[in-house]
C-alpha cells in the first residue's frame, strides 16, 4: 500500500490529473467502481478522457495508480516503439484475464521473444493473398444468416446470437477446417455444444458481480459457488471442443485444405441450398489449421500450444467481427437512406464476381460507402474496450506527450489504453461525434496526413490519414490483432451480402453493451424484409 502511493504521488506530482478518493475505505478498493457504473465501464472511461483530458491517473486496489493514455504521441511510444526498445508489454492483470479463457500459450498472451516466433510463424496463415480464395466460404455461410432472417421476416428478431453464430461458423470453417458440423452455430433447433457453452462463459463472465471477483481476484474461481461449477464446466467444453480438432485434424497425415465454392446470388434462401448443392472443390489455402499442422510436423510448436491459439482464434476471431458486424446491421437500420445508397452501389456489379474470390474481394474493397459504413462503425462501436500496458524493461522511461510534456513512468507502472474513447472524442471528430455519419470519412479521405503517426490497419479500408493515430480498432504495432484482414474481409462480405438480401429496421434507438475483454452489444433488435 505504501508503495502504491508512492507511486500516485509521484504521477500526481507531475501535474497529472487523477480521480480522487473519497474515504479510507474508497483507497483501499480503488476506482473498481468504474466496472460496475450503470452507463458500463467503457461508458465511464470516455467520460473520463473527456473530462480530466488524454492523460490521467485512477487508483486499483489498495492504492495502485494506473496511468490512463490517449494522447497519440505517447500512444506511439507505448504500442509501437516502446515495446521494442523500452520494454513495454501487455499488463500482467490483462493477460491473466485472457489466460483464464485461452491459456497462456497464445499470441493473446505471450510476450517477448516467445510473442515475437509465434506471431512471425502464423502470419502466413492471415496474408490476405490466402484470405481472398476464402470469400465464397463465407458467401455461402451468410447465406445461412440469410435463410434464417428470411424465414422470420416481418418479426422482431435478436441479431446478436445471429451474428456471434455466423462469425463462428466463418472461424471454424475458414479458420480451423473445412468441416464446419462442430461448429455449427446457426442450427436453431439443435444449437451446437460450442456455441452453447461459449455463449455461457461469456455471459456468465459478463453480467455477475462474481465474474468480476474471479477477474480481479483469482482465487475466488476455486470457491464450491454454482457460478465457478456452470463457469468452468462451459469453459471446459470450449476446450475439449478446440482439443477435438487438434486431435483429428493437426494430427492428420494427410493436409488440410480449405474448401470453396461458386455461389450465386439472388434473395438468400433458395440459392443457400444450391450453393450447398454443389460439391465444395478442394483447393490448397494457407488457413491457420494448414499453418499449425505444418508447425507441428516440425516440432516448432506443441500441441499445447496449437490448442491454446485455436482458442485464441474462437475468442478473438470470432467477437471481433460479430460486435461491428451487429452493430453495422443496427446502424443500418436506424438509417434508411445510407441502407439504400449502399444497396445502390452493389448493385452497380454483378453479385456472382462480387463472391467469387481474389478478384470479386479486389470490387467489394474498393467500395466507398461500404468501407465508410464500416469505418464508422469501427468508431463509434470498436469491439476492444480498453486494453492494460506495463512497463518491464527499464527501471524508469521518460513518455512524451504531444504538447510537448514529458511524463516519468517507473518500472511495473501499469497503464491503461482507452481504445473506445478514440472514437468518441468531439476534440477529434467534431460536435457529431455521438452520430453514425458514414459521410464523415469521405471528408477525412482527402484532409492529408496530419498526424506523424500511421497507424492505420488497412490502406485498402479508407484512404483516411486524418487521425490514425486515434482509430485503431484493432490495435497497432506488435500485438496489433493478426486477424484484422481476416476480420475486415468478413465484414465486406457479411455487410455486402446481408444488403443485397434483405432491408430491415432497426427496433430500438440504444444498445446497451457489455465490458469485458471485448465491448459487445447485448441485443440488437431488427426486422427484416427479403428484396424483391
Amino acid at each position: 500500500l505504501a508503495s502504491n502511493l508512492g507511486r500516485r504521488r509521484a504521477l500526481i506530482a507531475q501535474s497529472l490529473p487523477f480521480l480522487p478518493h473519497t474515504s479510507p475505505l474508497h483507497l483501499l478498493r480503488g476506482h473498481l467502481n468504474l466496472l460496475a457504473a450503470p452507463e458500463g465501464a467503457i461508458e465511464a472511461s470516455v467520460k473520463l478522457v473527456r473530462e480530466l483530458g488524454s492523460v490521467f491517473v485512477t487508483t486499483g486496489i489498495l492504492g495502485r495508480p494506473t496511468l490512463w493514455i490517449a494522447d497519440p504521441v505517447a500512444l506511439k511510444v507505448l504500442m509501437v516503439t516502446g515495446a521494442k526498445n523500452a520494454g513495454i508489454e501487455r499488463s500482467l492483470e490483462g493477460r491473466k484475464l485472457v489466460a483464464q479463457v485461452v491459456g497462456w500459450r497464445s499470441l493473446l498472451t505471450l510476450e517477448g521473444e516467445e510473442h515475437r516466433v509465434h506471431r512471425k510463424m502464423l502470419d502466413p496463415a492471415f496474408n490476405l493473398k490466402n484470405l481472398t480464395p476464402l470469400v465464397p466460404v463465407v458467401s455461402h455461410i451468410t447465406d445461412q444468416l440469410i435463410s434464417i432472417l428470411a424465414a422470420h421476416a416481418g418479426e422482431p428478431i435478436d441479431f446478436v446470437p445471429l451474428s456471434l453464430g455466423t462469425t463462428l461458423n466463418i472461424i471454424g470453417q475458414t479458420g480451423m477446417h473445412p468441416n464446419g458440423n462442430r461448429f455449427d452455430a446457426l442450427n436453431q433447433s439443435t444449437p451446437s455444444d460450442l456455441f452453447t457453452a461459449y455463449t455461457a462463459v461469456f455471459s456468465t463472465a459478463d453480467q455477475t458481480p462474481l465474474a468480476h471477483m474471479r477477474r480481479f481476484v483469482p482465487p475466488v474461481r476455486y470457491l464450491p459457488l454454482r457460478g465457478n461449477w456452470e463457469y468452468t464446466a462451459s469453459l471446459t467444453r470450449v476446450r475439449n471442443a478446440v482439443d477435438a480438432v487438434v486431435n483429428k485434424y493437426a494430427l492428420s497425415t494427410t493436409p488440410t485444405t480449405a474448401p470453396t465454392t461458386k455461389v450465386h446470388m439472388a434473395a438468400g434462401s433458395d440459392n443457400a441450398s444450391a450453393s450447398s448443392g454443389n460439391a465444395y472443390a478442394k483447393r490448397a489455402v494457407v488457413s491457420l489449421i494448414t499453418t499449425l499442422q505444418d508447425l507441428l510436423r516440425s516440432r516448432a510448436i506443441s500441441r499445447d500450444d496449437m490448442s491454446d491459439e485455436l482458442m485464441g482464434v474462437l475468442l478473438a476471431g470470432h467477437e471481433t467481427t460479430a460486435i461491428p458486424f451487429s452493430m453495422a446491421v443496427h446502424e443500418l437500420g436506424r438509417h434508411p437512406d445510407v441502407l439504400r445508397a449502399l444497396y445502390d452501389e452493389l448493385k452497380m456489379h454483378d453479385p456472382d464476381e462480387l463472391f467469387s474470390g481474389e478478384t470479386g474481394y479486389t470490387k467489394l474493397a474498393a467500395m466507398p460507402l461500404l468501407n465508410a459504413v464500416i469505418n464508422e462503425t469501427l468508431r463509434l462501436h470498436g469491439p476492444i474496450g480498453f486494453v492494460g500496458r506495463q512497463l518491464v524493461g527499464d527501471d524508469e522511461m521518460e513518455l512524451p506527450l504531444e504538447d510537448g510534456r514529458v511524463v516519468r513512468i517507473e518500472k511495473g507502472q501499469r497503464m491503461m489504453i482507452p481504445y473506445n474513447a478514440f472514437g468518441l472524442l468531439p476534440s477529434i471528430w467534431g460536435p457529431t461525434v455521438n452520430q453514425w455519419q458514414p459521410s464523415r470519412w469521405f471528408l477525412l479521405a482527402t484532409a492529408g496526413n496530419q498526424s506523424p503517426l500511421d497507424l492505420s490497419l488497412d490502406p485498402s479500408l479508407s484512404r483516411k490519414k486524418a487521425v490514425p493515430s486515434l482509430f485503431m480498432p484493432f490495435g497497432a504495432g506488435a500485438h496489433a490483432c493478426i486477424g484484422r484482414k481476416l476480420a475486415i474481409l468478413n465484414l465486406r462480405v457479411l455487410i455486402a451480402r446481408m444488403v443485397l438480401a434483405l432491408k430491415w429496421q432497426s427496433r430500438q434507438e440504444t444498445v446497451k453493451k457489455r465490458s469485458f475483454v471485448t465491448a459487445g452489444p447485448i441485443e440488437v433488435k431488427i426486422c427484416v424484409e427479403q428484396r424483391g
